[in-house]
Formats: C-alpha cells, sequence, structure tokens
C-alpha cells in the first residue's frame, strides 16, 4: 500500500517488535500508524510500557492519510 515518507516500518506482529522499539530513543515524539488504527493501538500501548511518553496515533490510520491527499511513497 506504500508508507509515509521517510517512516520507520516496523511489524507489531513480528517477534523482534521489541527489540527494534527498544532500539529507538524514547525521548523522540513518535506518530504511530497501520492501515486503520487497530494494530498502532496495540503498538502505543507497549511503546508507552517500554517508557516512550511523546508517541501520537494517526488519526484514522494511514487510509486516512491517502484520503487526506498527503504524500506516500511507495
Amino acid at each position: 500500500k506504500g508508507r509515509i515518507p521517510n517512516a520507520i516500518n516496523i511489524d507489531i506482529s513480528s517477534p523482534q517488535f521489541a527489540e527494534r522499539i527498544s532500539k529507538l530513543d524514547t525521548n523522540k515524539t513518535y506518530l504511530v500508524n497501520c492501515a486503520v488504527g487497530m494494530r498502532s493501538a496495540r503498538a502505543c500501548k507497549k511503546m508507552e510500557a517500554m517508557g516512550f511518553e511523546k508517541i501520537y496515533e494517526l488519526s484514522g490510520g494511514f487510509d486516512g492519510w491517502k484520503k487526506a491527499q498527503k504524500p506516500v511513497e511507495k
């Protein structure tokens, strides 16, 4: 389907999810998204439990991003 330009894609269903997330800087701000919002909500909860404080879930998910005609990378 594509992705938001310059996004880092980390699959919440991957066994390496926690390991990959743990390598991110907990002091930075993150916009978390998936197709419609279900998986991103789960990812945000896991990230909060890992000490991330500045995380935001993209309302409407990636589908909403595309409907708003925002830029997309293939």
